[in-house]
């Protein structure tokens, strides 16, 4: 399934929604808005693209079974992954390599939220989170997890870089 829009503000949002191969979200300039949630389910590789703008993307309760490639354009991108969605719902799961590039701009990156079992992430493979150029935020905690609740479970450490301020 690809997306792509011509430009100005646009909304993609899949919710409760199976994609049984690829997905492709691309987004010209604009502040552009992309959700993936409530039992969405991505069986192929997913690459969520959004242009120049101030863009928010939500990630939340949702299984992606191919790589995860993230690649943020210039300004303001805000990345929330499991940050949104029900508390008590499933953890969105990350089954292959998953790569966060903010790219320019202050960018922000939450994942999970303390409290709350239903709202952290995992991953069975390798994880890159790379805050890009200027002064980036990392909200969460990157480290392998022993397991339990509230905890982001990557079975690999991932791999920080360019990321000003971790929280």
């Amino acid at each position: 399934m690809t997306v792509t829009d011509k430009g100005g503000n646009n909304t993609v949002d899949l919710c409760d929604t199976t994609v049984q191969r690829d997905l492709k979200v691309t987004t010209k300039d604009g502040n552009d808005t992309i959700v993936i949630k409530s039992g969405s389910q991505v069986d192929g590789k997913t690459s969520l693209s959004p242009g120049h703008g101030n863009n928010t993307i939500t990630v939340d309760d949702a299984v992606i079974g191919g790589a995860f490639v993230f690649k943020g354009g210039n300004n303001v991108d805000i990345f929330n992954l499991e940050r949104d969605g029900n508390g008590a719902g499933p953890r969105t799961t990350f089954m292959s390599k998953t790569s966060f590039k903010m790219g320019k701009g202050n960018d922000i990156l939450r994942i999970g939220r303390a409290g709350s079992d239903g709202e952290s992430a995992t991953s069975d493979d390798k994880v890159t989170l790379d805050g890009g150029k200027d002064n980036d935020t990392l909200l969460a905690d990157p480290k392998t997890q022993a397991g339990g609740p509230n905890d982001n479970l990557f079975t690999q450490t991932p791999t920080v870089k360019d990321f000003e301020n971790l929280i």
